[in-house]
């Protein structure tokens, strides 16, 4: 069983989690988490690419944007499209009662590689959403622990 708005009201009650999709020629990026749509850099916020990871029973908030031009988000079992424009925000939310692997596409004509453009949604039980997150959350500061060494070494070296 399946639910679905193409609106900014209130989802069902429970749990929540939000999901900013950016648009980009020719693929689609998720990130987690509350604030995903003004901070996500500097939060370090978990993301990915082509699939959305989502956890069962839970509300799925999705603010949607496009970095280059009109696309439309669609994954025709969690619901309509939603379009994804330049310079605008939209929003929708799909709650998935059981874990499954969802297919999408992006339903507008958004350039050459316009196929390509796939969206994928595996909706997994809560606790291995959780663990998913953890690690993504630790390999982002490990990469980031990296850089920062990294950027210390080429400063002792009279190169950066």
């Amino acid at each position: 069983v399946l639910s679905a708005a193409t609106t900014e009201v209130a989802p069902p009650k429970g749990k929540t989690i939000t999901v900013c999709v950016q648009g980009r020629q020719y693929i689609w990026r998720y990130t987690y988490g509350a604030g995903c749509n003004a901070d996500y850099y500097t939060g370090k916020l978990p993301y990915s690419y082509t699939t959305m990871l989502a956890p069962a029973g839970a509300t799925v908030i999705l603010v949607i944007q496009s970095s280059d031009v009109i696309h439309s988000w669609w994954v025709p079992s969690l619901g309509g499209k939603v379009d994804a424009v330049p310079g605008y925000t939209t929003y929708t939310w799909f709650k998935a009662f059981h874990p499954g692997f969802y297919h999408g596409q992006c339903a507008q004509l958004c350039g050459r590689n316009h196929a390509a453009m796939v969206a994928f949604v595996r909706v997994v039980p809560p606790d291995q959403y959780q663990a998913w997150l953890t690690q993504q959350q630790q390999q982002i500061t490990q990469a980031n622990d990296h850089v920062n060494q990294l950027r210390q070494y080429l400063t002792q070296q009279g190169q950066l």
